[in-house]
């Protein structure tokens, strides 16, 4: 809140200043102070921080012209659903997106084009060009654009598995309809769940501010490596998440070839181990998860799984936890077989399971 300050003197008696001394303060010749020092283009500054402030400048030069605005002129932005706050109403939306090949295929989240088939698109350079949307999925709350005109600049995805806790990352878009707004920050987490029940509640919790319109910017390693999408936050906490740029390679090709991804699924209810099921079953671990129910006429009834089951291999992938399974039994292909290692009874067996297709949602299941 701006405040006034009032001028006032000094309460007691008021001191006149005689005439003589007035009169020789105003005939005195002005010494007064520069009102201001101007600095110097080049001026010193430590030779590493100059470095520093040169490499990031640099950088934020690559990578703005790749990203874009995406939506309806002047609509309000996007934002994805938080456990704090509820889903925004059907409305034009603004977002951000970011080229990823130079013939015009470009990355954004799935909540900024909604149900949408065609949106518009605000290039770094002010060019206004239409783009189609060739592939979303829900799940993974991706969608790939496709924008005629190019070549366009582009943005490599990296390995955000090699991302590190604490490594600097920028994040670029268009928070509240500010067109390339450039952010900074830490990869303060990985692996960060949001509280959702799904196999993709893991995210890159970051410092770098991300707000309304953010979603589907990257977030830019130093090498100007999209290292993630940029997909929600939690509000007034300066916390921001973004998609792991390996979980968007995965689903690309799908949006390109069928414009939907055909994600693996058993059929089964799983829960986390805990303490004193662990205890109950007799382990000394709580790794594995328990099945809790079978689907019928699913895959995992076929192959034989039952409910009590304790499952802890999946195809060679060890089962700490649901999030754990749910994860490889999503990216398995459709009507590939795998191996599901159980302890039943307390003895070990080895079943084979034909991977069905995930059709639902369905909370704390695989």
């Amino acid at each position: 809140m701006l405040t006034r300050t009032r001028l006032f003197f000094p309460p007691g008696p008021l001191r006149l200043v005689p005439a003589a001394l007035l009169l020789l303060a105003l005939a005195a010749p002005a010494a007064a102070a520069p009102l201001f020092v101007e600095g110097t283009v080049g001026g010193q500054a430590p030779a590493d921080l100059r470095a520093l402030n040169q490499s990031l400048t640099g950088l934020v030069r690559r990578v703005r012209p790749a990203v874009v605005r995406i939506g309806a002129p002047d609509g309000p932005a996007a934002e994805r659903p938080t456990p704090e706050q509820p889903g925004p109403e059907e409305r034009p939306r603004v977002g951000t997106g970011f080229f990823v090949s130079p013939d015009g295929f470009l990355v954004t989240n799935h909540h900024v084009v909604a149900e949408g088939s065609e949106v518009e698109l605000r290039l770094f350079d002010g060019r206004r060009l239409p783009a189609k949307v060739v592939g979303k999925d829900a799940r993974s709350d991706l969608a790939l654009l496709k924008a005629e005109g190019g070549p366009f600049p582009i943005l490599p995805l990296g390995d955000s598995d090699a991302v590190e806790i604490g490594e600097l990352v920028l994040a670029v878009g268009n928070p509240f309809g500010l067109e390339a707004t450039v952010t900074i920050g830490l990869v303060s987490r990985k692996g960060r769940g949001m509280g959702g029940a799904g196999p993709f509640d893991d995210f890159i919790q970051t410092d770098a501010a991300i707000n309304p319109g953010n979603s589907g910017g990257p977030l830019v390693n130093i090498r100007g490596e999209a290292v993630g999408v940029n997909v929600a936050v939690i509000p007034n906490r300066s916390i921001g998440f973004a998609i792991p740029a390996n979980l968007v390679k995965t689903v690309l090709p799908a949006l390109r070839e069928k414009g939907r991804v055909a994600w693996g699924f058993l059929g089964v209810g799983v829960q986390n181990l805990s303490p004193a099921v662990a205890r109950a079953l007799a382990r000394k671990e709580t790794d594995g998860v328990l099945v809790n129910s079978v689907m019928p006429g699913l895959p995992a009834e076929a192959a034989g799984i039952r409910r009590g089951d304790l499952i802890l291999k999946f195809n060679g992938t060890p089962v700490k936890d649901v999030a754990v399974l749910q994860r490889a039994v999503s990216l398995t292909a459709v009507g590939a077989a795998a191996e599901v290692e159980i302890v039943r009874d307390g003895a070990p067996r080895t079943l084979t399971v034909t991977v069905g297709e995930f059709r639902q949602p369905v909370a704390e299941a695989a």
